[in-house]
């Protein structure tokens, strides 16, 4: 009887019996952190004084930005 209990507790806590794959969480940590980060930076770099925005600065921050959202999503999906 306690057997078939923790059995079933097994069963409804686990997910479809999948495990989460780890290169995809891996690239997922990589892509919610570097958002992150890239979010920082665009913010530091791309107006860097009052009144001031460097152009260059904020297309290759703001990329990085939606880069490292986009690999965070496919990790959040794939893993």
């Amino acid at each position: 009887m306690e057997a078939e209990d923790r059995l079933h507790l097994q069963e409804s806590f686990s997910s479809g019996g999948q495990m989460i794959n780890e290169g995809w969480d891996y690239l997922c940590i990589i892509g919610v952190w570097g958002w992150i980060l890239a979010g920082v930076g665009f913010i530091l770099k791309a107006f860097p004084a009052r009144d001031a925005f460097k152009g260059k600065s904020a297309v290759f921050w703001g990329g990085c930005f939606f880069f490292f959202y986009a690999l965070w999503l496919v990790g959040m999906i794939r893993a």
